[in-house]
């Protein structure tokens, strides 16, 4: 398995992984009222004057595992060596290909990330 694919994996599992146990302890989906965010449980995820309230609320567990799940379906097909089309042609000249590395750099600050995966 291609190194980028592997590390970009790794990473995909530990957000996942954190994005369900706060899930578990206040609900997967969120909602913004003034100074509160709230889940779908019932469970008040803030309550602080002045917190960002809609983006915090816009980014709740439910939403980063969507994300995390599109992330994976991109993936898919970018292994040169065991592609089994459709295949990313993008790979087959240049692997890691632009999508896959354009995939990786919201991680580009986690350890093991290196510099020659940076579009």
């Amino acid at each position: 398995m291609d190194e980028l694919v592997q590390w970009l994996g790794k990473q995909l599992d530990a957000e996942a992984a954190h994005s369900r146990q706060v899930a578990d302890k206040y609900g997967a989906e969120w909602e913004a009222a003034r100074d509160w965010v709230s889940s779908d449980t019932g469970t008040d995820v803030i309550d602080e004057a002045g917190a960002p309230v809609e983006f915090i609320a816009a980014h709740d567990p439910a939403r980063v595992l969507r994300e995390i799940d599109t992330k994976r379906q991109l993936m898919e097909g970018h292994e040169p060596d065991e592609c089994v089309p459709p295949c990313c042609t993008g790979c087959v000249d240049d692997h890691p290909c632009r999508h896959l590395r354009l995939l990786a750099l919201p991680y580009a600050d986690r350890p093991g990330y290196r510099e020659e995966w940076r579009p």
